[in-house]
């Protein structure tokens, strides 16, 4: 099997793409980027059973991870990353048949996969088994309109699609676990350079951030003609809040 897909990009590589048109070309790239999927979800296969076997003993390795690193001269944390993926997918079955047919790419199978591990760790207690598979089911769904990132933000509120009576308890209580951790790492200092000038450091909640912008823009719009600040672009430090 190896063989015949080395032989196969041989051949693509060798053909010539004069004549190829937009769409052609488009269509093109659809079905190579579908192809990497499958070999990455074929690769992952092969990668689990790695584990299994043990294959780090054939050269003294110390992980799966480690092997795979060494092998293929990824980075150790690209090659832990791979090796998670692998076994995960072993678990959910659903995921892992939408990667070998195409249908969701590495990068969104990863999303998806810390989602729902974030959804076994951080849910309710005793969460039932069923939900977390049609939590899984979801974000495969999800993965034809949406990018890992957007899968992400999804995933941290899937509960509340699959499992309303569970999800609203629990997005509650992730919002509060948020707003504590936000106010732990409030930090504000100043500190004056001699020269007539005063520098400082914050880190501060969203709403909070929102508020001191409007602030800084209140005390500096306040002296300037109305036209020119209609005209004028946001501070620097308005444009990083």
């Amino acid at each position: 099997m190896v063989e015949t897909i080395d032989a196969a990009l041989d051949e693509g590589h060798a053909a010539s793409l004069i004549g190829l048109d937009q769409a052609a070309t488009a269509n093109l790239l659809r079905g190579l980027a579908q192809v990497a999927s499958r070999l990455d979800a074929l690769t992952a296969t092969v990668l689990a059973h790695a584990v299994e076997v043990r294959v780090e003993e054939t050269n003294g390795a110390t992980t799966t991870a480690t092997w795979w690193a060494d092998a293929t001269t990824r980075t150790r944390a690209t090659a832990h990353r791979d090796v998670k993926l692998a076994v995960a997918l072993s678990r959910f079955t659903a995921l892992a048949e939408a990667l070998v047919e195409g249908r969701v790419n590495t990068e969104q199978a990863h999303a998806i996969v810390g989602a729902l591990r974030d959804l076994e760790t951080d849910g309710p207690a005793e969460l039932e088994p069923v939900v977390v598979e049609q939590a899984e089911k979801h974000l495969v769904d999800c993965a034809d309109g949406f990018d890992a990132k957007h899968l992400k933000v999804l995933g941290r509120h899937v509960l509340t699609v699959v499992a309303p009576e569970v999800g609203e308890a629990h997005e509650a209580k992730l919002l509060e676990d948020e707003e504590r951790r936000a106010a732990e790492r409030t930090r504000l200092t100043f500190a004056s350079d001699g020269h007539g000038m005063v520098h400082g450091r914050f880190s501060i909640p969203a709403l909070h951030g929102a508020m001191l912008a409007k602030a800084i823009q209140a005390l500096t719009w306040a002296t300037q003609d109305p036209a020119e600040v209609r005209q004028s672009k946001p501070t620097p430090v308005a444009a990083e809040i």
